[in-house]
C-alpha cells in the first residue's frame, strides 16, 4: 500500500472511530436522567448572579460551595445559558471533551509509534465502558481528562521542540486541571516531569530550573480561584 493510499485509510479510520465515539457519547444524551443531581442544582444556582456564578455556590442563597473548584461548573453553566438546566446541556460539555480526547490520544500515540497504534489507542479510549459513562453524565471527569490530554501535549511539544514556552504551557494547563477536580490532576505530575527531566534537549541544570519556574507557575494558577475566594470579605 503506497504511503498516500496509508494516509487515506487511517483518515477514514479515524473518521469512523470518531463518529463511533460520538455516537455512543451523544445517543439519547441526558434523555433519561439530568445526571448528578448535586451538580446540577450547583449550575441551577450558579445562573441565578454572578456572585453564585463566581464562588461556584451550591444554593441561590450562597452560603454553601460545592465541593469542587467550580472551572468544571462554570463551563457546563456556560452550556445551561445557552440550552437550558437539563440532562443534555449538562452533559454536553463532557460528551464534547470526550471527542477531543479520542482525537489528542490518537495524535500523542501516532508521533510516539505509528498510525496503527494511534488508531488502536483512539478506538480503545471510544470503547471503553467507563470512559463513556463518566463522559454521558455532569461529573466533570470527561473535561479533566481532556484537559489532562492537552497538558501532555504540551509538554511532549516542549521535549521536542526545546521551547521552554510549551513546558510553561503545559503546567498553565494542569492549574487548570485542578480547578477542576483538585489533586487528580497532579497525578499525571511525575510522569510528565520526568518526561521533561529525562527527555528534554537542555543541560541538567537547566532542565532543572525550567522545572522550578513551571512548578511555581503550576502552583500559582492551582491556587489562583482558592487566594481569590479567601481574599473576598465575608
Amino acid at each position: 500500500m503506497s504511503d498516500k493510499n496509508k494516509k487515506l485509510f487511517t483518515t477514514l479510520a479515524l473518521a469512523a472511530i470518531l463518529a463511533l465515539g460520538a455516537f455512543l457519547r451523544f445517543y439519547e444524551l441526558g434523555a433519561s436522567s439530568i445526571g448528578n443531581t448535586y451538580y446540577a442544582a450547583t449550575v441551577k444556582s450558579m445562573l441565578s448572579s454572578w456572585s453564585n456564578f463566581f464562588f461556584g455556590s451550591f444554593e441561590p442563597g450562597g452560603s454553601v460551595t460545592v465541593d469542587k473548584p467550580p472551572l468544571g461548573f462554570w463551563v457546563q453553566t456556560l452550556s445551561a445559558s445557552i440550552l437550558g438546566v437539563n440532562g443534555f446541556s449538562l452533559a454536553l460539555p463532557n460528551a464534547l471533551a470526550g471527542l477531543g480526547s479520542i482525537a489528542l490520544i490518537y495524535y500523542l500515540v501516532k508521533e510516539q509509534f505509528n498510525r496503527g497504534a494511534g488508531l488502536i489507542a483512539a478506538l480503545t479510549l471510544a470503547i471503553v465502558p467507563v470512559t463513556i459513562a463518566t463522559e454521558r453524565n455532569n461529573t466533570i471527569d470527561g473535561l479533566l481528562v481532556f484537559v489532562l490530554l492537552l497538558a501532555v501535549w504540551a509538554v511532549w511539544k516542549a521535549v521536542q521542540s526545546g521551547k521552554f514556552r510549551y513546558l510553561l504551557l503545559g503546567a498553565f494547563i494542569i492549574g487548570l486541571g485542578f480547578n477542576i477536580k483538585m489533586l487528580q490532576a497532579y497525578m499525571i505530575i511525575p510522569a510528565v516531569y520526568a518526561l521533561y527531566f529525562f527527555g528534554a534537549k537542555q543541560g541538567w541544570w537547566t532542565r532543572i530550573w525550567h522545572l522550578g519556574v513551571a512548578t511555581i507557575l503550576l502552583i500559582a494558577v492551582s491556587l489562583s480561584w482558592a487566594v481569590a475566594v479567601d481574599l473576598v470579605p465575608a
